[in-house]
């Protein structure tokens, strides 16, 4: 019996201590994230319902946000249609469309982490105005700066 409670917290510690030290993970969990990927060089959590869904994660590099942004571009399947890139004064949005959703790819031009870049990904069922876009990065970077300690 004990080596089990030790082998808890042991496991327990591990995984507190992998969680990058600038992450409030108290804020994501309260805020209703789950936990997507915990690994040395890439954090990331996301909520999602019937309409929506939202992926932010953090990846251990020290490239631009713009240079970021391009490279993030390239990596996408086939399957995922490449529609335009917007960018306002904020961030660099690259807009895709799936079989069933759009997809937003948010850049945060001022990336608060140092060696780590940002990303979202916003997914919707309907395609976003220009200014339904604006008004999401507004939001999606206001959650990313309440899940910085």
């Amino acid at each position: 019996m004990k080596k089990i409670v030790l082998g808890l917290f042991l496991i327990l510690g591990a995984v507190s201590f992998a969680v990058p030290d600038f992450v409030n993970l108290k804020k994501i969990k309260d805020a209703g994230y789950t936990i997507n990927k915990d690994e040395n060089n890439h954090f990331s959590f996301s909520m999602s319902d019937q309409e929506s869904a939202l992926t932010i994660a953090f990846l251990k590099t020290d490239l631009d946000p713009k240079v970021f942004n391009d490279n993030v571009r390239y990596k996408f399947s086939n399957r995922i249609k490449f529609l335009t890139e917007l960018e306002n004064s904020k961030a660099y949005v690259t807009e895709y469309k799936t079989d069933k959703s759009y997809v937003y790819i948010i850049i945060p031009k001022n990336q608060k982490v140092k060696d780590y870049s940002t990303r979202a990904e916003y997914y919707c069922v309907d395609r976003l105005s220009k200014d339904a876009v604006d008004r999401s990065v507004d939001i999606i970077l206001k959650e990313i700066d309440s899940s910085i300690k």
